[in-house]
């Protein structure tokens, strides 16, 4: 036992030692490079990259987050205005059908749960919905093609130009991305 206990002790004052010198070469800076050791490199400070600002109550998030009823009808609208390519509720359907029937194995990282219908999934997440309806729709490249472009405008309008983040465009994307 006192074997073991003098084993650590040395060890602790190895690790102190190594420490100690490591902090003597970063006080160094006009060391030349070639006698640095290339195995210690500088660790950034913790700070970088947080934000100081304290986070809002969770209360108020739920709150923030669920738009409200005139939100909602105008993300309706500019849906409407992106996604030009209409395809009949029963093609949609039958794409959407086939998506989750067919091509969902390949898409393991969207779970689209049995319960929801089409109509629920194209009102709560239009990305998700038209991505995987574009997937299905291989039969046909001209369609196929038309709502990709789409697809790409509303990349443009929703990521780059708005700089939203939501889990639609994110599964959206990687459906989009995989296919």
């Amino acid at each position: 036992m006192a074997l073991r206990v003098a084993e650590l002790e040395e060890k602790i004052n190895k690790l102190t030692n190594l420490l100690s010198a490591d902090q003597l070469h970063h006080e160094e800076p006009n060391q030349p490079d070639a006698t640095r050791n290339d195995q210690s490199l500088p660790t950034p400070p913790l700070s970088i990259g947080l934000d100081p600002r304290p986070l809002p109550p969770a209360g108020n998030v739920d709150q923030r987050c669920k738009p409200g009823i005139d939100e909602a009808a105008a993300l309706q609208a500019d849906i409407k205005s992106i996604f030009r390519t209409e395809l009949p509720p029963v093609v949609e359907e039958r794409l959407f059908s086939d998506f989750r029937t067919t091509f969902n194995q390949y898409f393991p990282y969207v779970v689209i749960p049995p319960q929801a219908t089409t109509a629920a999934i194209r009102k709560e997440k239009p990305f998700l919905f038209r991505t995987c309806v574009s997937a299905a729709c291989h039969t046909d490249p001209v369609i196929q093609k038309q709502v990709a472009e789409e697809l790409l405008r509303y990349i443009g309008e929703r990521m780059l130009i708005r700089s939203e983040k939501s889990l639609d465009i994110l599964q959206g994307l990687l459906v989009f991305i995989s296919w």
